[in-house]
């Protein structure tokens, strides 16, 4: 007979074991991820506009977007 059962994440903590909990995102460190995705994605829009080509800057533009989009739905996750 186990006298101290197992602990995973599946059974839970035990009595003495109050769980890894997962570190909260520090928020200066969210919001400068933010604007680290929206500058690289605004700087590969402007590239790709300068370049001239029409593919190239709706490929930006839908870059631009997503990384928007990502950084959002990051940012309410960890709030």
């Amino acid at each position: 007979m186990d006298q101290y059962p197992p602990t995973n994440r599946f059974t839970g903590p035990h009595e003495g074991d109050e769980g890894a909990a997962r570190p909260a995102v520090d928020r200066a460190t969210m919001e400068v991820t933010v604007v680290i995705c929206v500058v690289l994605a605004a700087m590969l829009l402007l590239a790709t506009l300068v370049l001239g080509s029409a593919l190239a800057s709706v490929i930006g533009l839908v870059n631009l977007v997503l990384a928007s989009a990502m950084t959002g739905l990051w940012a309410r996750l960890n709030s």
